[in-house]
């Protein structure tokens, strides 16, 4: 998939929410929005992360250093998208 040009954060957000309801969420019907905390809930554990921003990688074609692959950037929906889209840009 090409790179988007102008990558909206809510695309993003919404991609994530894709793949964590349908790829992390072990087949159940998960509710869970932008600002649910998805460490904290149990809803995405270490590896979900590490699966998660594997398919954001591919999916946008950016690269996600490793010094900051830390549960602060990856808590939501929302602010894993806002710097997600940071990183598209730089």
């Amino acid at each position: 998939m090409p790179r988007e040009t102008i990558l909206e954060t809510g695309r993003i957000e919404a991609t994530i929410l894709d793949f964590v309801r349908d790829e992390l969420s072990g087949g159940e019907v998960v509710a869970v929005d932008a600002d649910d905390n998805l460490l904290t809930s149990g809803l995405v554990d270490s590896v979900g992360i590490a699966r998660l921003i594997a398919h954001m990688q591919d999916h946008l074609q950016i690269k996600v250093p490793p010094s900051e692959m830390v549960p602060a950037n990856f808590r939501t929906t929302r602010i894993m998208a806002v710097y997600l889209r940071s990183l598209s840009e730089a």
